[in-house]
């Protein structure tokens, strides 16, 4: 887990990743990598303590400063990959009882998105889950959000999170009245969004309702307008 992820002179290695900016590859061919899924105790502290966001990974929107033609230098490992799959039992056992560390995305603090994949076909609607943390809004409280959108059969193909006063949010997801009290909800804490592709008529019936967070779930009619509005701004704002 990463703010910058940057190789040079590296030829066929795997990766799993979290990064919240772009990872960028140079003069590496036979790349491949994957959404990091860890967790043990003491890793959130430590990624708090770097400055490091549990939701902004770009993992998968890799930059080659060297291309090639009529190839790619990095590609994707398929999304039944594992981690563990790269350590020898004696090496897990070990691993676990030092560090209890556990690779598995129901234990991971890091979401589990699928990225910039093409296979888009057969996963059903795409739609923006927006969490909205106020003063009082915790990661952890995000949790059982993530739950029930696995629990739906939904993925999530992306996230990010960022900062929005009461003008922005209106601006992304237009002017209403609960728009405006998002927005005065959002102002002294942060909002997540994710976005969503499976069965989203049922998530949107089971969504919980944490203290401390408003949920905000865009429908049929303004899902792809509000996931290109949120990700757009995100983007902007991250590179500025």
């Amino acid at each position: 887990s990463c703010q910058q992820f940057r190789t040079r002179d590296c030829k066929r290695i795997d990766t799993y990743l979290h990064c919240n900016t772009q990872p960028i590859i140079e003069a590496s061919v036979g790349m491949r990598f994957a959404c990091l899924q860890i967790n043990y105790p003491n890793l959130s502290d430590q990624v708090m303590g770097a400055g490091i966001s549990l939701f902004n990974n770009e993992w998968s929107n890799i930059y080659d400063f060297t291309p090639v033609e009529h190839a790619l230098n990095w590609s994707l490992l398929p999304e039944t990959a594992k981690f563990d799959t790269y350590l020898t039992p004696e090496h897990i056992t070990s691993v676990s009882k030092a560090d209890k560390a556990m690779f598995s995305s129901d234990n991971s603090i890091f979401p589990l998105t699928v990225g910039n994949r093409t296979d888009r076909e057969g996963f059903g609607k795409s739609a923006l889950l927006s969490l909205f943390l106020g003063r009082d809004g915790k990661h952890t409280d995000v949790s059982g959000v993530l739950k029930q959108v696995q629990n739906s059969e939904c993925r999530l193909r992306r996230s990010k999170e960022t900062s929005m006063n009461t003008d922005t949010v209106i601006r992304i997801y237009g002017e209403s009245a609960d728009m405006q009290n998002f927005g005065k909800f959002a102002k002294d804490g942060s909002v997540i969004g994710f976005e969503v592709e499976g069965d989203v008529d049922t998530l949107r019936k089971t969504l919980p309702q944490p203290q401390n967070i408003l949920i905000y779930l865009s429908n049929d009619q303004t899902s792809s307008k509000e996931i290109n509005n949120f990700f757009n701004y995100v983007d902007m704002t991250m590179s500025t």
